[in-house]
Formats: C-alpha cells, structure tokens, sequence
C-alpha cells in the first residue's frame, strides 16, 4: 500500500510539473521603457512571453518617436514599425510560450516621417499570417483595413480588429502593411493567449 501511495503522489507531480499552464494577456507597451530623445527608438524585444522582431515602443505624446497622428488606446505607447520583416514569436532563445493565439488588437498606420518631425495617420491595409510549428506553410491569414476618419492635421483614433478563431495554437505571426512606402505601422492592446512548455 506505501509503495501504491508513493507512485500515485510521484505521477500526481509529474502530471502538475508537466502540465501546460494558459495565461490570458493584454499588450499595451505601456510599461516598456522609451527614451525621449530624438532619433532613439526602444525595441520591444520579448514582451508579455512573445518576441517582437521590428517592433519598437514609442510614446505618442512625444512628436520626435514618429507615431504622432494616432491616439492610442492606452495612453502613452503603442508599438511601432517602419521596418521589416515584422513578426510576434513564441520561438526564440530561452523561450517558455510553447504557442500563443490571438483574439483581438488596435492597429493603424501613420506616414513616416524624419525622426524630430510630427507625422499624420495614413489609410493602409494590414495581413496578418499565422504559423505553426513545424510547417513553413501558413495555416490563417487574415485582412485588416484601417482608413482615417480626421482630417489630415487631426488625431485619428486606431481600428479595433478580432482575429478568426484559427488564430490559436500559432508560433509566428508575421504582419505584412501596404502600401509600403513612407508607412509604419502601429498596434495596440494586442490581445491573446500564451501557452507555456
């Protein structure tokens, strides 16, 4: 009966100790660092489990880190990128996320401007395309279209978009914008799910 026990506690622990956990979060980017300088950009890097490849935070209220022209939806930064490839990733090195799903987001796009000169939102599309492991092919895809509602010289607040249910069990999503000259790219309260190993 001792040896009974002791085998059903050890497989209870093994069974907790190897138990994926799911944890829900919000990306608002607004507990990232930025630095109000001209001309310096914060990368994201790996926030809230994920890794942000061509991303970096920018507060809005300051006219030199270029995402002036749209209100975030949490106040100050938002994640900004006028480079490519872009891409949010649960593979990189000393990850824990095993995969992640997405549910729902803000997103614009803003002309891009010398750095120290205020930008204004600027209509483009977005596709967002998702990838599991162990397949280069995608598995979803999804369009997004952001068109602003002010005036040129005016605040334009960002799109709310939610991903299809297919946007789950994912390890890359990559974020294609056009049109691709003078435009970067803008997110907000990414929303989702990661999983751990």
């Amino acid at each position: 009966m001792l040896h009974l026990s002791a085998a059903i506690f050890c497989l209870g622990f093994l069974i907790t100790r190897c138990a994926a956990t799911t944890s829900a979060f919000n990306a608002s980017y607004d507990d990232e660092f930025t630095i109000p300088a001209k001309g310096t950009l914060t990368p994201v890097g790996v926030y809230k489990g994920l890794n942000y490849t061509g991303f970096d935070v920018a507060d809005t209220a300051l006219l030199n880190q270029s995402a002036d022209g749209v209100i975030p939806h949490s106040d100050p930064n938002v994640a900004l990128s006028g480079r490519t490839p872009r891409s949010v990733s649960s593979q990189y090195t000393n990850s824990k996320t095993k995969s992640f799903a997405l549910h729902s987001w803000y997103y614009g796009c803003v002309l891009s401007a010398k750095q120290g000169v205020a930008s204004t939102a600027k209509a483009c599309n977005v596709t967002v395309t998702g990838y599991k492991a162990g397949s280069s092919a995608p598995v979803t895809k999804q369009e997004f279209v952001f068109t602003p509602q002010q005036a040129v010289d005016l605040m334009n607040p960002l799109s709310f978009g939610e991903f299809s249910s297919k946007f789950t069990n994912l390890v890359n999503v990559v974020f294609t914008v056009t049109p691709t000259t003078l435009t970067s790219f803008v997110i907000d309260n990414l929303v989702g799910t990661t999983t751990s190993k």
